[in-house]
């Protein structure tokens, strides 16, 4: 009976010290840690961002398609260019990640209201990776050069230029200074429900 106890004990101290060997290797990473989260809210198009300064995630959010977008994925579907301002059907990809620090939330929005340029807060194309069957990520690294700016939004669009938003959010604002690193991860779902 002692040894089953003494048995019983161990297996459950090696257990604790597997479960806070694993967390504490999650909390010393610097690479963001992501994991595929869509809300389950039915099918159709929908999302999920995360952001983070320094590798520290400070941000996470659902996003809204804006109107455009969804005109822009019906041409996508249909290979046409009749909907959507300035797309091109298999030409242009939802893969350019730009961000704000003056975000008010719209579905007829074109493009951010005050998305930021300069100091390395530039519009630029993400790195675009697979996940499951209708689902796909969007991260992009900005590398701050200059000034202070508060950031509070994000937005993800199918051109480099123009006003071509697909999606938005807002972010919890995040004060950067030169020397930061803003990385934004745009989780992107398309389902049947």
């Amino acid at each position: 009976m002692k040894n089953k106890q003494i048995f019983g004990l161990g297996i459950g101290f090696l257990f604790t010290a597997l479960v806070f060997s694993m967390i504490g290797a999650n909390l010393l990473s610097t690479t963001p840690i992501v994991e595929e989260r869509i809300a389950d809210s039915g099918g159709g198009i929908r999302g999920h961002v995360w952001a983070y300064k320094n590798g520290e995630l400070f941000a996470e959010e659902d996003n809204i398609v804006v109107n455009l977008g969804l005109n822009m994925t019906l041409d996508a579907l249909t290979n046409s260019d009749t909907s959507a301002t300035n797309f091109t059907a298999g030409t242009d990809a939802v893969k350019y990640i730009a961000v704000t620090n003056a975000y008010a939330e719209s579905p007829g929005d074109v493009a951010l209201a005050g998305e930021l340029s300069g100091n390395g807060f530039d519009r630029a194309a993400g790195i675009v990776t697979y996940n499951s069957t209708g689902s796909f990520n969007v991260t992009h690294t900005f590398s701050i050069t200059g000034g202070t700016t508060t950031v509070n939004g994000t937005g993800l669009y199918y051109e480099p230029t123009g006003n071509t938003l697909f999606a938005e959010t807002s972010l919890t604002p995040a004060t950067l200074i030169s020397g930061d690193q803003l990385s934004v991860v745009w989780q992107i779902l398309v389902s049947s429900g």
